[in-house]
């Protein structure tokens, strides 16, 4: 329960709510193809820093960061990419299209010239 509720002056009726939400969130990147085949997953955690012991028993090839909010940020992004990259078996002769949304830590200069470079056309 909170400590302190706000109320109206006056209020005779007064309810408070906490959220049901207590536990940690955690966001999951993936890239999946038009065949259905994906690369393993990737997490990013609300921590300050990275544990191995937070991927056990996960599935095969997965990979995770530590960042303080659990968000994607330009670091973390650059992190997924290369984990991408490990897994998406690129041939110069087979390029791949990559379609993101337009979150501003996917839009950096040396992300595009990293795509580029390894034939991914955004």
């Amino acid at each position: 329960m909170p400590e302190h509720v706000i109320a109206a002056k006056g209020e005779r009726q007064v309810s408070a709510m906490t959220s049901a939400e207590q536990e940690i969130l955690v966001t999951m990147c993936n890239a999946v193809n038009r065949s259905g085949t994906s690369i393993p997953p990737f997490y990013i955690f609300p921590q300050v820093h990275f544990k191995e012991v937070l991927l056990m028993n996960g599935p095969p090839g997965c990979a995770g960061v530590a960042q303080h909010t659990g968000w994607m940020t330009e670091e973390t992004f650059e992190s997924w990419f290369s984990h991408f990259l490990a897994f998406a078996h690129l041939l110069k002769d087979n390029l791949i299209l990559l379609i993101l949304d337009n979150h501003k830590p996917h839009l950096t200069i040396d992300f595009i010239d990293e795509a580029k470079e390894n034939g991914v056309h955004c």
